[in-house]
This record gives structure tokens, C-alpha cells and sequence, in this order.
């Protein structure tokens, strides 16, 4: 995931803080940062660029192929009702039988508070 991107000062101190042998963490908590974002800037830091163009490259095609399948455009959806999502209308079975479980009471006072299931919901009352 990505973050806050480090300025140059902030690279900097880190550098320094780093030369003077302090820890991921306590550079992270001079520069109000995790550890684990102090350990990447590192990690970056000492990759070849080889490495470091082929990631951004890999990012890269990563997200033009997200915005193709989500139907993206650099600046946002295509025109068009393409990416509309219609909504699903439930089937009536399903709604009268929910409706005809939520009107049934539970058995007693113990049903009620630990969730037992109402009768002819049990798995048991199928076999």
C-alpha cells in the first residue's frame, strides 16, 4: 500500500539518523512514521533502479488493467450506461418465506437469548 511520500528533508534526517545507528523505529518515531515505512524507504533506497523501474512498471500495468476491468478511464467511467449496475429485484418465494420466519416467536425465554433457531429452522428438523 502506498503512503505519505517522503520529502527530501525527511530522507535526509533519516540518513543521518541512520548513519548514527539508530533503528527503523526509533527514525519512524523522530520523523512520525512506521518502522515499516522507514524499513521500505531503506529497502528502496539500496534496490538496483534495474529493480526499481521493472516494480514501477509492474504498478503501472497493475492499475491500467484494474481501470480496464472496472471500466475506468484515466479521469473516470466511461460514457455510456456500461458501467451502470442495475439493481436485482429478489425473488418473491424468498421474500414471503423471510417474512413468514421473522413473524414466527421464539419458544421460550432461552431461544430468545442465545439464537436458537425458530422451529422447522433447525438443520436437524430437515434430516
Amino acid at each position: 500500500m502506498k503512503g505519505k511520500p517522503w520529502s527530501d528533508k525527511e530522507k535526509e534526517t533519516a540518513d543521518k539518523l541512520y548513519q548514527q545507528g539508530l533503528s527503523y523505529r526509533e527514525i519512524g518515531l523522530y520523523l512520525g512514521r512506521t518502522d515499516t515505512s522507514v524499513e521500505g524507504y531503506f529497502r528502496w533506497k539500496r534496490m538496483p533502479e534495474s529493480e526499481r523501474v521493472a516494480r514501477r512498471e509492474r504498478a503501472r500495468i497493475y492499475a491500467r488493467e484494474f481501470r480496464r476491468m472496472m471500466g475506468l478511464t484515466p479521469r473516470g467511467f466511461r460514457k455510456g450506461a456500461d458501467h451502470v449496475v442495475t439493481a436485482m429485484k429478489p425473488d418473491p418465494e424468498a421474500m414471503a418465506d423471510r417474512d413468514r420466519r421473522s413473524a414466527l416467536l421464539p419458544r421460550d425465554l432461552t431461544a430468545l437469548l442465545c439464537g436458537d433457531p425458530l422451529p422447522g429452522m433447525s438443520a436437524f428438523d430437515r434430516r
